[in-house]
């Protein structure tokens, strides 16, 4: 669920992104709305996948030729 969270903030900034320029006004607003999602999108994924792509890899017995 959290990464399904994480693909929907990722989704959402970059919508946002493509409809800054045609919000007149809100531009600004809006272009920050969609760098808060992406920070917390990377930020979240980081917190929960960090620790699994910083680890060695698993090790494995070489493999034979055929």
């Amino acid at each position: 669920p959290i990464t399904v969270a994480i693909y929907a903030l990722v989704t959402a900034a970059a919508i946002l992104r493509l409809l800054a320029p045609l919000t007149g006004g809100l531009t600004l607003p809006v272009l920050s709305a969609s760098g808060v999602a992406g920070c917390v999108a990377y930020g979240t994924f980081a917190i929960l996948y960090g620790r699994v792509l910083v680890q060695p890899a698993a090790v494995r017995a070489p493999a034979t030729p055929i």
